[in-house]
């Protein structure tokens, strides 16, 4: 799966600045608005088993993509966001989260926030 934000925000007329939806005008709305969740990961039955580490949607150019990885027994044991094309980072990879069966969910697993990627 691959997002745009910039054909998102041209369709819904909508931003987001710093996980929080914008619509450009009103800087005090921002101010008081949530931010937006960071996606869940959900089993086939709708249990909840973890959350990816950035939202789906962020600031500046770019695409995400979410990477599900190493699968067994029909389930993936590795999941990695890859970000192209950001301006300042450039492209870059969360650190992967791992299926950690004792916990029965996925885990982040110890790294560098941002690392380079394939």
């Amino acid at each position: 799966m691959a997002l745009r934000q910039d054909a998102a925000a041209r369709h819904h007329r909508l931003y987001f600045y710093h996980g929080k939806p914008w619509d450009g005008r009103d800087s005090m709305a921002l101010m008081n608005a949530d931010p937006v969740p960071l996606p869940v990961i959900l089993t086939p039955g709708d249990r909840a088993v973890g959350h990816l580490q950035e939202g789906l949607f962020g600031e500046g150019p770019g695409t995400k993509a979410v990477l599900f990885e190493d699968w067994r027994d029909d389930w993936p044991r590795r999941i990695v966001m890859r970000v192209a094309g950001a301006a300042v980072l450039g492209t870059y990879c969360t650190p992967p989260l791992i299926w950690n069966a004792g916990q029965d969910e996925f885990v982040k697993s110890k790294g560098p926030a941002y690392a380079g990627c394939k």
